[in-house]
């Protein structure tokens, strides 16, 4: 068809159409998108009243069927008997017979095109063929038509593109090498001018075009003809684009090429328009194809009746294999050559006379039969159950000269109602919940307890609900992508899931067995379930892990309880200990904040000691001397817990600014509890807060209760030790300034002593007087200096004066004086002492305080004519000082309390000797300050004791090697 005109193409194919068929009339519609309309393309027959009252259609129209709109094709004929909107407006124009057909593009109806005739009452099979074929030819021109149209259109668009920007240039010199691109090369390809130079342009072409274009450039330039090719360029972004090249030579006077001079225009639309427009053809012819192969392989069997008394009946390959009937011989159902029926009918095991089956039927009456169910039982026995339909065949008089049956084999789908109807009987019966559903889980039986158990009124209820209506939400997911696929793979399984009560939304457990039902090849049909409900054992079961879980949390809550009871108050504070209250606290009672407030003394006020998921801002308000008492101060006036639901409803906070300032913290509730000691003291607050309305329950509230009187506690017994702390502080600071005190009177007593014995007469009496008062000032001396040494210990105020010392030759010296006091209760003393030095940086000082101290505490512990043991263990980079002895020994409760300030065993103290029961305490501190330790052993009372020293040597080494100890012995 030359032309590309809609309006023509159709008119006269349609006028030829109606030549050949002698129509009287034609009349052809298109789509209007845009107005949802259909609008009069072409029409013959017709008068120019006709024509403008059929220039616009509504779709509504065409949806009723009239014009095809439903997609089939439409043959009304005796138009004068048909009823309707549009059999009336067809009537009017005179028409008797006409027959409407679709113009379909790709699926889609673009408009309809009908044949009418004024002088007959109906068309002929091979008429209404034709016409068929002739709609199919008009779908396809128009087809191709709309894709000449989106050419040209793009044709177009490209056109104008191409003058609106401009195309890419270069230029070259004779041999081909590039020696200019314009900017819009460069910006379209990203290439430079420099990396565009010579043979560089090339690197912008796809991989696969160059030796394309490179053949004919050099053909070019052979010949010196102009160039021109299609290739695909590469743009910055890395994608290709196709562009047309064109270059021509410049010539000089003699006609020789100086020059190459060409240009690019990108054609990539138009490229791609033309695949898309071979695509669609071939879409087009692969579309026919398949129909055709749809047709030869249909399931359903189609006779024809060629005479109203079905003497001569035809049928498709389906229709033969169905009744039994050799290929190319006659359907009817006639008597074989043995007298016996080739097939018969039956309906609920009646067989159905010849003049009863659909296509005699429509015979006799000319009305369309629809969906009658019969039984075929064919000449070897072999039985099918089919759904019939059969309309009847016109001639051209309008007279029925045949008619057309259609057979849907249902034999399967009968075997399984068959035996569905068996399980149904059966389910009826039955107490459990019973259904079946098809494979797009469509229930077509529920029984009756199952319908009872959900809350469904009748099986057509049922039935009318899908299964994913049946199960709850969060459980649909499960069952649709877990459970069914196994239930196929598998052939049954069995679930726990929760089905809903439709009347009342109450929560069903069932237990579902489920399995697939199986058609006669072994294939799934559907899936069928007998399941139980579980519903009370469920909620048996939800509420022991109820119990369970409330157990756990108040075992995790007394646990907590337990640790704050545990708690101490360490060198890092009381506030380090509430933080782990405050935490407790919002665990047990699921708080989202929490703080403790203290009576702060001096101002009587409440302030914050320890909170969590607050900001500063916060904390600064509720310190302010501005502001109300809010809850907490509620809770000290009256002494007893204060809860606020909902802040913005409480009558506390009736100040805007505290409101505000509760809220912009993100608290909606508080709950007060106060700090109350066992003795009746009120201490502070403990609060916890929630980010919406709420309630403590009485759990959360006795256990609230359970920490506060802890917590109570905990404050109490830290300030206690507080106090207790301080009164040590004075009673050292007592012992010093007494030690100082009774220092200062030593010094004239012990000069006094001295003048007289220096300027008075020789006198016995005296002489004695004056060697006690010596002893005694010697004995009050020791004491005032032990006293002065553990009050600098206590105060961390002792000191070392370290120097390089001999331990050997300090324990010599250290013996020689000790010797008097150990010679007057007539000791043997046994050391065991190295022959060698062994330095090590000492106080020289402290040190032999120390081990005299050690001495003295076994002389005075150990009865007169004892022995003492004084050793010294080398071993590597440590040494260790022992004092032995065969004393009164320690009792083993005294042991661990030994080397604590004034500490002496009652049981073997010789008050005669005097002492403080502070030289111990002074022997551990000054080997701890240098860095050794003391151990004490003793077997118990009467079996003596053995004190061991052991110290650090650091660097220093002794400087011989280990010799036997030297052993010395003095009594």
């Amino acid at each position: 068809m030359a032309t590309d005109e809609p309006h023509t193409i159709i008119e006269d194919l349609c006028l030829a159409v109606m030549r050949q068929l002698g129509c009287e009339c034609f009349f052809n519609f298109l789509l209007d998108d845009a107005k949802g309309r259909f609008r009069l393309n072409a029409s013959a027959g017709l008068s120019a009243e006709e024509i403008r009252d059929l220039e616009w259609l509504d779709c509504n129209v065409i949806a009723c069927g009239c014009f095809a709109g439903d997609g089939e094709y439409v043959a009304a004929e005796n138009v004068r008997h048909h009823g309707g909107l549009c059999a009336a407006r067809v009537r009017s124009y005179g028409i008797q017979a006409y027959a409407c057909h679709p113009l379909l593009v790709q699926g889609r109806v673009i408009g309809i095109l009908s044949f009418g005739t004024k002088t007959r009452p109906v068309f002929t099979a091979e008429e209404l063929n034709l016409m068929k074929s002739v709609t199919d030819q008009v779908a396809i021109a128009m087809q191709r038509v709309l894709d000449r149209r989106s050419l040209r259109a793009s044709e177009a668009r490209f056109r104008t593109i191409v003058q609106a920007v401009p195309s890419l240039t270069l230029e070259s010199d004779a041999e081909g090498n590039n020696t200019f691109v314009s900017e819009q090369w460069c910006s379209y390809t990203g290439l430079s001018p420099e990396q565009s130079a010579g043979q560089g342009w090339l690197s912008a072409l796809h991989p696969d075009d160059i030796a394309k274009v490179l053949a004919r450039w050099n053909k070019a330039a052979r010949t010196g003809t102009s160039f021109e090719s299609q290739y695909r360029l590469r743009s910055a972004d890395g994608s290709y684009r196709w562009f047309i090249a064109r270059a021509l030579p410049d010539r000089d006077a003699d006609g020789k090429i100086v020059r190459w001079t060409g240009s690019l225009t990108d054609i990539d639309d138009l490229v791609r328009t033309e695949e898309a427009l071979r695509a669609s053809e071939a879409r087009a012819l692969a579309a026919n194809v398949q129909m055709r192969a749809i047709m030869q392989t249909a399931r359903v069997a189609i006779c024809v009746a060629h005479d109203p008394e079905c003497r001569l009946i035809t049928g498709n390959v389906q229709a033969h294999q169905l009744l039994g009937v050799p290929e190319g011989e006659n359907l009817s159902a006639v008597p074989d050559t043995n007298g016996a029926a080739l097939y018969r009918f039956f309906n609920n095991g009646r067989e159905v006379p010849a003049q009863d089956l659909p296509m005699c039927r429509v015979l006799k009456t000319g009305e369309v039969v629809e969906d009658v169910e019969l039984e075929i039982v064919r000449a070897d026995g072999t039985r099918r159950f089919v759904l019939s339909a059969a309309a009847p065949l016109y001639d051209n008089t309008g007279r029925v000269q045949g008619a057309t049956a259609t057979f849907l084999d249902i034999t399967e789908r009968k075997q399984i109602e068959i035996e569905r109807q068996k399980f149904v009987s059966f389910a009826d019966q039955s107490t459990e919940f019973i259904g079946m559903c098809d494979l797009d889980f469509q229930p077509f039986y529920v029984n009756e307890a199952g319908r009872r158990l959900v809350g469904l009124d009748s099986l057509e209820q049922a039935c009318r609900t899908p299964v994913k209506e049946f199960v709850f939400p969060e459980d649909q997911e499960f069952v649709y992508e877990e459970f069914f696929p196994r239930v196929l793979r598998e052939g049954r399984a069995e679930v726990e899931i929760r089905f809903r009560h439709f009347k009342t939304g109450a929560t069903l457990w069932m237990v579902c067995n489920v399995f697939y039902i199986r058609d006669t090849n072994g294939e799934p049909v559907g899936f069928a379930t007998v399941s139980h409900d579980i519903t009370e054992r469920k909620q048996a079961q939800q509420a022991l892990a109820a119990a369970n879980d409330r157990l756990a949390a108040d075992l995790e809550a007394m646990t907590r309880l337990q640790a704050v009871g545990a708690l101490f108050v360490r060198e890092d504070g009381l506030p380090v200990v509430l933080d782990q209250i405050v935490e407790t606290a919002m665990a047990i009672a699921g708080a989202d904040r929490g703080h403790i407030q203290l009576v702060d003394t001096p101002s009587g006020s409440l302030r914050i000691v320890a909170q969590r998921g607050f900001g500063p801002a916060y904390v600064d308000f509720w310190h302010s001397a501005h502001v109300g008492p809010g809850p907490w101060g509620a809770t000290m006036e009256w002494v007893k817990r204060v809860i606020v639901e909902d802040v913005t409803r409480s009558l506390i906070f009736n100040d805007a600014r505290e409101l505000q300032a509760i809220l912009n913290a993100g608290v909606r509730a508080v709950h007060c509890t106060p700090l109350l000691s066992r003795g009746g003291r009120l201490f502070g607050v403990l609060s916890t807060h929630y980010g919406t309305p709420h309630w403590p329950d009485e759990r959360a509230l006795r256990l609230l209760d359970l920490l506060a009187r802890q917590t109570a506690d905990i404050i109490e017994r830290a300030q206690t030790e507080t106090a207790l702390k301080e009164a040590d502080l004075r009673k050292n600071e007592f012992i010093a300034m007494l030690g100082h005190e009774l220092r200062n009177p030593l010094a004239p007593i012990r000069n006094a002593a001295h003048l007289i014995r220096k300027f008075a007469p020789p006198n016995p009496r005296m002489q004695w007087a004056q060697e006690v008062i010596n002893r005694q000032v010697d004995h009050l001396t020791r004491l005032v200096d032990d006293l002065l040494d553990v009050s600098r210990i206590v105060q961390g105020k002792l000191k070392l004066q370290k120097t390089p010392v001999d331990l050997t030759a300090l324990l010599h010296q250290t013996m020689e004086a000790t010797k008097p006091q150990l010679d007057a209760r007539r000791h043997l003393l046994t050391a065991a002492l190295p022959k060698y030095p062994l330095w090590f940086e000492a106080d020289p000082v402290r040190l032999t305080q120390m081990v005299s101290n050690l001495l003295d505490n076994a002389n005075k512990y150990t009865p007169a004519g004892g022995r003492i043991w004084l050793g010294v263990d080398h071993t590597g980079n440590e040494v260790a000082i022992s004092v032995r002895d065969n004393g009164e020994g320690i009792p083993s409760a005294l042991l661990p309390h030994l080397f604590d300030v004034f500490t002496q065993s009652e049981r073997t103290l010789d008050r005669a000797q005097g002492g403080l029961g502070l030289g111990l305490t002074i022997v551990q501190k000054i080997a701890e300050l240098h860095g050794g330790r003391v151990e004490v052993k003793s077997e118990g009372p009467g079996k003596g004791s053995e004190f061991i020293v052991r110290l650090p040597l650091g660097d220093c080494k002794a400087e011989t090697e280990a010799k036997p100890a030297c052993n010395v012995q003095s009594a």
